[in-house]
């Protein structure tokens, strides 16, 4: 799913990240976050709504969201941005990495301590 990425690099990234966009629908992607992290996300999408179901998600609409192109999209959506910024950084001589972070159209790359956002 991400077109930056040529080579196998962890065959269930993709569906870790549907997951974490449906979980979202409803209010629960940091709980489901916290449990695919946990568990290095090796989970295919059976397993994904096995995860939620006990993590107390809705599982059927979970699984159609799992395979709806909609959500396809809005995951596309999120990885074009991010070459995006990443050829952001490029034009700016700025390192590209994580974290990063995009505010109205500034791109602020790197840990940054609690007082930078106050």
């Amino acid at each position: 799913c991400n077109p930056v990425i040529k080579k196998p690099f962890h065959q269930n990234a993709c569906n870790c990240a549907l997951a974490g966009i449906c979980a979202e629908q409803q209010n629960k992607f940091w709980a489901m976050n916290d449990a695919m992290y946990s568990l290095r996300c090796q989970l295919d999408s059976e397993g994904l709504v096995s995860l939620a179901d006990k993590l107390g998600l809705e599982t059927q609409s979970f699984a159609k969201c799992l395979e709806d192109p909609q959500t396809y999209q809005a995951l596309s959506n999120d990885l074009n941005e991010c070459v995006n910024v990443a050829q952001e950084c490029s034009d700016l001589g700025k390192p590209f990495g994580t974290p990063i972070f995009k505010v109205g159209e500034e791109v602020i790359v790197g840990f940054k301590p609690k007082t930078f956002w106050e």
